[in-house]
């Protein structure tokens, strides 16, 4: 059964997260089998992971679906590296997270073109560090990222979307307060948003982490479009969680500081 050899082939390739040259072997591969499918392949080119990789279908009027699945595993090489199958199971690195997923993807998409002669307004993302937490897909620290690698130039909207930024240490103070007082709040349900209260535009912020990193790279704002329904402003209502006697201790400066000096070390 072709699938199972394809599953085995993917499989035996060791991609974890900071396994580049793996990671990129898998995503070869599925490339390969998408594009036999007519899918067109954008790669977004990364230097320490795994590129990332859409694949893009043919696209008519209507609903469009996208597909989501990650190329990398937990696993480094030398660990769980032995492909076995039994009556019931197959067993090794990413056979279900997530390797197997994207060929089950892939064989339904094989099976939208066998039925239907062509697939329409269905892509497949596939990124590479989804074990990791997908740093790179986040927004604060791939601009740290691109500032950091002086990157010629650093493509952006106009950025005058307001957001509310917090920094992780504030975030867990805010948990561990709600987990010891939670016995005191009489809601059988409550919504309790957390935030620093303010809202800073996302040209501020840029603007922040350019200078904090000295970076040569030239922000050109204005260079992409807003997206469809953008959200302007958003800021949290902090106020129930401050009459709990919490409030944001870390400023904006300061943790994106912090976590500058994270990305450098890594």
């Amino acid at each position: 059964m072709r699938y199972l050899q394809d599953l085995e082939k993917i499989c035996k390739i060791n991609s974890f997260t900071n396994n580049k040259a793996g990671v990129d072997a898998v995503g070869e591969h599925m490339q390969k089998w998408l594009e036999e499918l007519d899918f067109k392949t954008e790669i977004y080119k990364r230097t320490n992971i795994g590129d990332h990789l859409l694949f893009l279908s043919a696209k008519t009027d209507g609903d469009k679906i996208l597909l989501l699945g990650h190329n990398d595993t937990v696993f480094p090489e030398g660990v769980f590296e032995e492909f076995t199958q039994d009556e019931e199971w197959i067993y090794r690195a990413g056979v279900c997270d997530m390797k197997g997923g994207n060929y089950v993807a892939l064989e339904a998409l094989r099976n939208v073109k066998k039925k239907q002669g062509k697939i329409h307004n269905i892509d497949f993302l596939l990124v590479s560090d989804e074990e990791t937490g997908s740093d790179d897909s986040k927004f604060i620290t791939y601009i740290i990222n691109q500032c950091l690698a002086n990157v010629p130039e650093i493509k952006l909207t106009k950025g005058e979307q307001k957001r509310d930024f917090i920094f992780i240490d504030d975030v867990v103070r805010a948990y561990l307060l709600l987990l010891k007082h939670g016995k005191k709040i009489k809601e059988q349900y409550l919504d309790v948003e957390v935030g620093s209260g303010t809202a800073t535009t996302i040209r501020d912020m840029v603007i922040l982490i350019a200078s904090l990193t000295k970076t040569k790279s030239r922000l050109a704002f204005g260079t992409l479009p807003y997206r469809e329904n953008e959200i302007m402003e958003s800021r949290a209502n902090i106020e129930f969680i401050e009459k709990m006697g919490w409030k944001p201790e870390i400023s904006l400066e300061e943790g994106i500081a912090k976590t500058i000096k994270a990305r450098r070390q890594r």
